[in-house]
């Protein structure tokens, strides 16, 4: 069993290369980080607790019901994030591997103008876009100059 983590700013196409890396990988699930939770009112700390608590009883139903590849997609910008939410998962057996896409800022300011994705500000994105490049024990894909297909790729020639 594997569980895929796959990170990245808002605009980084982490979401899209999810979604194409379950949709072509055999006895695979998906786990979209930005669909499992929406409060009202919005809490920031105690939506951020739910929404990882969310994604990890996903992650465990679907190995339960056998599921070899669960991918996750989902903004972790701090170390302490990434380990909160694998910690939360706690799969004996599992390997966990998480690849964050970056983008130098060009790229990332033509996703943000070439889409009608409702996302956060460029500025905003640029700014996690950095502190994601500081992540610890991560797979970083820059993605700034090749396609989705190519990103999907390139994880799965590290998964397979």
């Amino acid at each position: 069993m594997m569980i895929i983590i796959v990170t990245g700013a808002p605009g980084s196409g982490k979401t899209k290369t999810s979604k194409l890396l379950f949709e072509t990988t055999d006895n695979s699930a998906w786990v979209d980080g930005d669909s499992v939770l929406v409060t009202n009112p919005f809490d920031r700390n105690k939506q951020k607790r739910l929404r990882y608590k969310n994604i990890a009883s996903l992650v465990r139903n679907y190995i339960d019901e056998g599921f070899i590849n669960v991918f996750i997609s989902f903004v972790y910008a701090r170390n302490e994030d990434l380990k909160e939410q694998i910690s939360l998962i706690n799969e004996k057996e599992t390997v966990v591997r998480v690849f964050a896409l970056v983008l130098n800022t060009e790229a990332l300011s033509k996703r943000h103008l070439n889409d009608d994705y409702e996302r956060v500000s460029l500025e905003s994105s640029v700014g996690l876009n950095n502190k994601i490049r500081g992540l610890e024990n991560v797979e970083f894909i820059d993605n700034s100059n090749i396609t989705i297909e190519e990103t999907a790729d390139k994880i799965k020639e590290k998964i397979i």
